[in-house]
């Protein structure tokens, strides 16, 4: 439709949140669509802007370790291909992602000009590549996103063929969800499926009723503690083989 589109996914920690974006990441380049991905750090709360720049960067095509001059000439270039709107921001966006030009002043700025102007250029960049093409942007753990960036990504959506993917730990309160259109997708623990999954790592091993019961019950339905503790079984000498075609050697009885 051209309407851009904003859809949550929360849970507890370990029920898919991660799994989930990744698969949709991986089908949605195996169609050559583009994604744009950035991901939350724990620490990223003490870190101002620390999620923003993964977004821009993500939108430039650099990383932090990059060195200077290359990654200026791919973000000069991109800022000069949106229809030359974003070329007076160029010193903006080179200042805040370490890659200012030689010999060049610091930029000084009124503070809330600045917050503006970051704004309007992710804004910016998002509508271009959206243009002709749809463009998915995810945005991981957003749970821990500092607030400088969250007041900046909290833009309007612009008119696009763009997705944005929010995933976030139960408990949490994001600003995008206020998003008008917004929709949240509610991961939940295993019930009936635990036993399947948990088959499924094992392979034969499963056939061990006693070992099934007690990782169902340690488990909890949770999908991310059932992979770890049938990896820490194996790491132990527990079970051998490869995953999903394991078989117990010993006492594979673990403590819950």
């Amino acid at each position: 439709s051209g309407d851009a589109q904003i859809v949550g996914i929360t849970g507890e920690g370990g029920v898919g949140k991660t799994r989930l974006c990744e698969e949709l990441i991986e089908r949605c380049r195996s169609r050559h669509v583009a994604v744009l991905v950035a991901r939350c750090p724990a620490q990223g709360r003490v870190a101002p802007l620390s999620f923003l720049l993964q977004v821009l960067r993500a939108h430039f095509g650099v990383s932090e370790d990059d060195d200077p001059e290359p990654s200026r000439d791919r973000i000069t270039g991109r800022l000069l291909r949106a229809d030359g709107c974003l070329a007076p921001d160029i010193p903006l966006m080179l200042d805040l992602l370490g890659a200012p030009a030689p010999a060049r002043p610091p930029l000084r700025m009124d503070p809330g000009e600045r917050q503006r102007r970051y704004r309007e250029v992710l804004a910016a960049l998002t509508a271009v590549r959206a243009r002709h093409a749809p463009l998915v942007v995810v945005l991981e753990d957003a749970q821990w996103m500092d607030a400088a960036s969250e007041a900046i990504v909290d833009a309007p959506l612009p008119q696009a063929k763009c997705l944005v993917v929010l995933s976030f730990r139960s408990g949490s309160t994001p600003r995008l969800r206020n998003t008008p259109g917004y929709q949240e997708l509610v991961l939940r623990r295993l019930e009936d499926g635990s036993e399947e999954l948990l088959a499924q790592l094992l392979g034969g091993a499963a056939r061990d009723a006693a070992l099934l019961a007690t990782l169902r019950d340690a488990t909890g339905g949770n999908p991310l503690f059932a992979e770890e503790i049938v990896r820490e079984l194996a790491d132990q000498g527990a079970l051998e083989g490869e995953p999903g075609d394991y078989h117990v050697t010993g006492n594979a009885e673990i403590e819950v």
